[in-house]
């Protein structure tokens, strides 16, 4: 998996969900130093600049779900994350990305 450079800087490092600011359309994500309020559980992941990837999402009975893998992005039709963890592929579509935002499509 080959990652295109452009594009790529804004995305790298930790992203926390912030669901108090998601819509109808889009999920929310902050930096770990966003002063996020209280919550049971966050899903969050991290892209590293090896295109290495690391989610943790929330299991049963709150436990954290760890999953690893590795992430490239596709600039083709707009901005997309392309994640592979085990025989899974995710696709993120980034709506919005900045130091401190970062906006996807809601899976529909």
């Amino acid at each position: 998996m080959g990652q295109k450079k452009t594009g790529a800087t804004p995305l790298l490092g930790e992203w926390i969900h912030s669901s108090e600011e998601d819509t109808a359309d889009s999920m929310v994500f902050r930096p770990p130093q966003h002063q996020l309020p209280p919550s049971r559980g966050r899903a969050a992941f991290r892209l590293n600049n090896d295109n290495s990837y690391a989610g943790a999402g929330i299991g049963p009975a709150d436990v954290s779900n760890v999953t690893e893998g590795r992430w490239e992005i596709d600039e083709e039709d707009g901005l997309k994350v392309r994640i592979e963890h085990g025989d899974q592929v995710e696709i993120l579509e980034v709506l919005s990305v900045a130091a401190d935002r970062l906006e996807i499509r809601k899976k529909q």
